[in-house]
C-alpha cells in the first residue's frame, strides 16, 4: 500500500505515443468500482487498486502497465517520461516504499491538535495582510472540492545551497502532496476527486532578506515574472485560471514550496487561490507535509480552522453549502471530534464535508430506511396514536422501543439550486401575479426562491441527450446515477423533471410564443409538457435544460435592463443555456413502520395544522424536504405548506407533533437515527 491513506493504490503508465487516453483509461477503472486520484502529464494516472481493470486497461494501452510495485516496470516504458510525469512516478515509488511507510506510522505529534505547543498552527490567513490577496477570497476557482482539479506545484529556490531543493527534495514534495490529497478526494463519496497536476521548478538569484516587510512576495513576485504571468497576486490568479483551461478541471488553485524565509510556515486563504509552504514545515517536519497540505487545502475550499485557538465559534456561515463550524473546539460538545481540520490526524468530523462543497445529495443527507425521529428541545421520539379516535394523530413521547416510534424514509427527489454558468446568477421567479411570476435569474438569495424541487416524470425526452459519451474526458462523474443505488437518489439520470419553486410551490414553465419573447414563468400545476424539462448532462457539473413541449433550451438574459428574465431559446451552444445544479435537500415520504402510515399535517389553523398519519395520497401533503444541518442533526418541511415539523412542549396539548413556519430553534430540530 503506498503511504497511509487506508486504500491501496496502483499507477497507470502509458507507453510513448498512447498519450491521450486517460478519459477511456479512467471509464475502465470506475467502470471496476475504483478511482483516479492523480493524473501526471499525458502518460500516468494513480489510481484506486482495481485488479477487475487489469485486463481491459492492458487491452486499451498494450505495452503500457498498471502496477504498484514501480521498480518491476520496464526502463523502456519510463524513458521519454514528461517532468510531471516522471516525478509522479517517482513520487508513487517512494510512498510504496518500507522507509516512508514506517515513517507514515512514525510520524511526529500524530492526532495532536494543531495548537498543542510543541509547534506552530498552520494558518488560513494571509500573515502579511496582502489586500490583493484578501480580495481574491471566495475566486471561483476553488468554489468547492469536486470533480476535478488542477493543482499547481511551484517549487521556489533560492541561489544559496540552503535554499536549493535537491531531487529527492522535489519528489519528497510531490510525494506529500499526492499522499495528502489522495486521502482529501477520497472522502469525497462516491467518485472522489481527481487531481490533475503541473509541477514548476523555479530557481531564482534573489537574495533572503528575513526583514523584508513582505517575505513572500520577495520570492513569489520574481518567480510568477520568471513563468510569464507579472507580478503580486493577479499574476498568481491568472496563473491559476489559466490552469483551470489548460487542463480542462472544474477547478484550479496553486502551492508554493520554498526554503525561502516565509511569515509562517503554512498558510492560505480561504477561498483560494494559492497556499504557501515552508519545507521544513515547522516542529511537524517533512513527514507531516501531507496533513498540512491537506489542511491547508481545505482552506483553500472554504473549511475553516476548528482548534480552539483558532478562536473558531460554532456559528458562521462558511464553505460552498455556508454551513456553521459546528466541530470548534471552543463549544462543540466535548470540545468536539478528530478531524483533519481541528488535528493532526487522517478523519473527518461531518461538518468539514459540507464546508469543502462535497456532494450533499449523493449519498443522500439521510440514508433511505428505517429512523427514530428525536426532537432536539424535549428529546422525545416521533410516535403516532393507531385509531381513528385520535385522529392518527402524530406526537412525541418518551422512548417506548417499539415500531409506533420507528418510521420509514423513502427517497422520491430532489431539492437544488439552479446556476446558470455564463453569469453565476441563480434562477429564481417572481412572487407575484403583476410580473406575470416571470423567471429571472439573481444572486444568490440564500431563500427558498432560488430552490427547487426535482422530481422525475414518467415521459420521453425530446432527444435522447442524457448518457454522456464515457470516452468524453469532460464527462461529470455525477452526471448519470442509477435508480435503485443502496442510499442513493439520482440527481439527473432519468432525464425529464418537472421543477417547483420551493418558496411558492408553483412549476417552471414557459410561453410558447414570440409576443411574450419565450419568457419563462412559474405556474400552478398543470399536468402537460410545458411543465416537463429534459435535464441532460453535459460534463463538468453542467446541464441543459429543455422544454418538453416545445423543444426549446433554457436561457436567461444577461442585462438588468431586461431585468435578468429566463426565457427559452433554440439551442445557442454557449453557457448562457448551461446550468449546474446543486443538490441543497432532499424530498422523502416517511411512513410509520407499525401502521405503514404516511406522516401528512392538516393545512389549516382550525386543526391546529396537526401532523396526523394517513392512507398513501401521492401528494404534496405527504412529501417532506429534508434538510441536514450537521451531525445527525435536521429540519423536516412539509411540502404542500412549506411548514416544519415541530411539537408542543406540554401535556396539556398531548406533546401533539404540529406544523409551523421557521422558529429557527430547537422545536423544530430533529435528531434521525439509522436504527
Amino acid at each position: 500500500m503506498a503511504g497511509d491513506v487506508g486504500f491501496a493504490e496502483q499507477v497507470i503508465i502509458a507507453p510513448a505515443g498512447v498519450e491521450g487516453v486517460h478519459a477511456a483509461t479512467a471509464q475502465l477503472v470506475e467502470d471496476a468500482s475504483g478511482r483516479v486520484s492523480h493524473q501526471y502529464g499525458p502518460r500516468v494516472l494513480v489510481v484506486e487498486e482495481v485488479a477487475e481493470a487489469a485486463e481491459s486497461v492492458a487491452a486499451l494501452i498494450p505495452g503500457g502497465a498498471m502496477t504498484a510495485a514501480v521498480a518491476e516496470v520496464d526502463d523502456s516504458l519510463v524513458a521519454g517520461l514528461d517532468e510531471e510525469g516522471k516525478l509522479g512516478l517517482e513520487a508513487f515509488a517512494l510512498r510504496s516504499s518500507e522507509g516512508y511507510v514506517d515513517a507514515k506510522a512514525q510520524r511526529p505529534l500524530a492526532d495532536e491538535s494543531w495548537d498543542n505547543a510543541a509547534a506552530s498552527t498552520p494558518d488560513y490567513h494571509d500573515v502579511e495582510g496582502d489586500a490583493a490577496a484578501t480580495a481574491l477570497a471566495g475566486a471561483p476557482t476553488s468554489s468547492r472540492l469536486t470533480d476535478s482539479v488542477a493543482v499547481g506545484i511551484i517549487i521556489v529556490e533560492g541561489p544559496t545551497a540552503a535554499l536549493r531543493f535537491s531531487e529527492a527534495d522535489r519528489v519528497k514534495v510531490v510525494a506529500e502532496v499526492q499522499n495528502g490529497l489522495s486521502w482529501l478526494g477520497a472522502q469525497s463519496s462516491p467518485e472522489g476527486v481527481k487531481f490533475v497536476y503541473d509541477i514548476r521548478i523555479v530557481t531564482l538569484s534573489t537574495e533572503p532578506d528575513p526583514g523584508s516587510l513582505s517575505l513572500e512576495a520577495l520570492w513569489r513576485d520574481p518567480a510568477m515574472n520568471e513563468l510569464g504571468y507579472g507580478t503580486g497576486m493577479a499574476a498568481v490568479r491568472s496563473y491559476v485560471q489559466k490552469l483551470r483551461v489548460d487542463k480542462g478541471t472544474r477547478w484550479a488553485y496553486c502551492a508554493f514550496f520554498t526554503k525561502y524565509p516565509v511569515g509562517h510556515f503554512a498558510y492560505a486563504s480561504i477561498g483560494g487561490p494559492r497556499l504557501v509552504m515552508d519545507f521544513a514545515n515547522d516542529g511537524w517536519g517533512p513527514d507531516n507535509i501531507d496533513r498540512v497540505f491537506a489542511h491547508e487545502t481545505g482552506h483553500i475550499f472554504g473549511a475553516p480552522d476548528e482548534y480552539a485557538s483558532a478562536n473558531c465559534n460554532c456559528g458562521g456561515s462558511w464553505g460552498h453549502f455556508n454551513k456553521p463550524n459546528g466541530n470548534c473546539a471552543n463549544c462543540a460538545s466535548d470540545g468536539g471530534v478528530d478531524c483533519l481540520m481541528k488535528s493532526n490526524s487522517w478523519a473527518m468530523c461531518s461538518w468539514t464535508p459540507w464546508h469543502l462543497g462535497f456532494p450533499q445529495g449523493l449519498p443522500l443527507p439521510l440514508a433511505a430506511g428505517i429512523h427514530t425521529v428525536r426532537q432536539k428541545s424535549s428529546g422525545r421520539f416521533l410516535d403516532a396514536y393507531q385509531s381513528s379516535g385520535h385522529d392518527f394523530s402524530i406526537v412525541t413521547r418518551s422512548v417506548q422501543n417499539n415500531d409506533t416510534q420507528r418510521w420509514r424514509f423513502t427517497p422520491v427527489g430532489m431539492v437544488h439550486t439552479v446556476q446558470q454558468l455564463s453569469s453565476e446568477r441563480f434562477l429564481d421567479a417572481h412572487q407575484n401575479p403583476a410580473d406575470d411570476y416571470s423567471a429571472v435569474t439573481r444572486g444568490d438569495q440564500d431563500n427558498d426562491t432560488q430552490k427547487w424541487v426535482a422530481m422525475h416524470v414518467a415521459a420521453e425526452p425530446v432527444v435522447n441527450r442524457a448518457m454522456p459519451d464515457p470516452t468524453d474526458e469532460t464527462t461529470d462523474p455525477e452526471a448519470a446515477f442509477g435508480i435503485g443505488v443502496p442510499n442513493e437518489l439520482p440527481v439527473f439520470g432519468i432525464p425529464v423533471y418537472t421543477l417547483q419553486q420551493l418558496s411558492s410551490g408553483r412549476f417552471l414553465d414557459a410561453h410558447e410564443n414570440s409576443a411574450h419573447d419565450f419568457s419563462a414563468v412559474t405556474r400552478g400545476d398543470q399536468n402537460n409538457d410545458t411543465q416537463r424539462w429534459e435535464v441532460a448532462p453535459l460534463g463538468n457539473g453542467a446541464y441543459t435544460v429543455v422544454q418538453l413541449s416545445s423543444g426549446r433550451f433554457l436561457d436567461a438574459l444577461q442585462s438588468a435592463g431586461n431585468d435578468f428574465s429566463a426565457v427559452t431559446r433554440t439551442a445557442q451552444g454557449n453557457d448562457t443555456q448551461r446550468w449546474r445544479f446543486t443538490p441543497v435537500a432532499a424530498i422523502y415520504e416517511v411512513q410509520q413502520v407499525s401502521s405503514d402510515r404516511h406522516a401528512d399535517a392538516h393545512q389549516n389553523s382550525a386543526l391546529d395544522f396537526s401532523a396526523v398519519t394517513r392512507g398513501d395520497q401521492n401528494n404534496d401533503t405527504q412529501r417532506w424536504v429534508v434538510t441536514h444541518l450537521g451531525d445527525n442533526e435536521y429540519t423536516m418541511q412539509q411540502l404542500s405548506s412549506r411548514r416544519f415539523l415541530d411539537a408542543h412542549q406540554n401535556g396539556a396539548n398531548d406533546f401533539s407533533v404540529v406544523t409551523r413556519t421557521a422558529q429557527n430553534n430547537d422545536t423544530q430540530r430533529w435528531t434521525i437515527t439509522e436504527r
